[in-house]
């Protein structure tokens, strides 16, 4: 039965790829048609307002970059629905110690990255190692519960994080740890950098689409990871594209004329009226869990 749930939860998870994670967002009407083709021979560009400087995982943590972060990168477990649940996702099952500061993952087997190679332990090792020493994007939410080199790999698909003290919200914080490929960045790594260089402009994950196309002054196109973890049934897309539109009037012109199949819902009330008014305009509205 929990089996039975979970796949349901990850089903309708992959039915909100490509970023649809914002509080509000804008589709052109003709684009769910296309959703719904078999051949799935289709495209989906996002006109985004903000720009992607960089590609790397745990270099940013902001909702402007979530489009990148969601659909290029996994994580252990991953929220999905609206309430939020937690789910398992590279990690099929964890375990907490008596004292609350031990908490052991133990990953699916025959997970891939982009390049074919199988997700083990040593890559979330890598990954939570490399996060804290960047100490960048989501790096506040892990510094002060894990020291550095305290993150054990206990076996090839099981790993264990060690806690200074006992916390109630780590779990809730995994979901923002995305497990890089370890031994594809060691291999890109210079003087040291954990590879950022070659990561700010390249891919090292294992999401549901893999990066094709990227310019930092105009965005990236991505394309369907056919070998995901998650299968994808008959119904997706086959590429994605985030472009950076800053100008207002030009996402939502553009969105009138079809020339993107959705923006962000960050636009000013007299824009916002104007396209409520449009019969091709869909508006998707849900609760954030983000703060403003």
């Amino acid at each position: 039965m929990l089996a039975n749930q979970v796949a349901k939860k990850r089903k309708r998870a992959y039915a909100r790829r490509a970023g649809l994670f914002t509080a509000a967002m804008l589709l052109a009407v003709g684009t769910m048609a296309a959703l719904q083709r078999s051949d799935a021979k289709n495209r989906f560009v996002l006109a985004n307002n903000s720009k992607f400087e960089t590609l790397d995982p745990h270099m940013t943590y902001d909702r402007a970059r979530v489009g990148y972060r969601i659909n290029l990168y996994d994580s252990l477990l991953r929220w999905v629905d609206n309430p939020p649940k937690l789910i398992p996702w590279l990690a099929k099952s964890h375990s907490m110690s008596a004292d609350g500061k031990s908490y052991n993952f133990i990953l699916n087997q025959g997970m891939k990255f982009h390049d074919g190679s199988e997700i083990e332990a040593e890559d979330v090792v890598y990954s939570i190692e490399r996060q804290l020493a960047l100490k960048k994007g989501a790096a506040a939410l892990f510094k002060t519960l894990i020291e550095p080199g305290t993150t054990e790999k206990v076996g090839k698909y099981e790993v264990q994080f060690n806690l200074k003290e006992p916390s109630s919200v780590f779990l809730s914080q995994i979901p923002s740890l995305l497990i890089v490929n370890a031994d594809l960045l060691k291999k890109n790594e210079k003087d040291g950098d954990w590879g950022s260089a070659w990561l700010s402009k390249n891919d090292a994950g294992s999401g549901s689409f893999k990066v094709k196309r990227y310019d930092p002054a105009i965005g990236f196109i991505a394309e369907r990871f056919a070998d995901h973890f998650v299968k994808w049934g008959d119904k997706y897309l086959d590429e994605v594209e985030f472009r950076t539109v800053l100008e207002t009037n030009s996402r939502v012109l553009g969105l009138l004329k079809g020339d993107f199949q959705g923006t962000d819902g960050y636009l000013a009330e007299d824009q916002l009226r104007r396209l409520r008014k449009n019969d091709k305009v869909k508006f998707v509205e849900e609760e954030s869990m983000r703060l403003f």
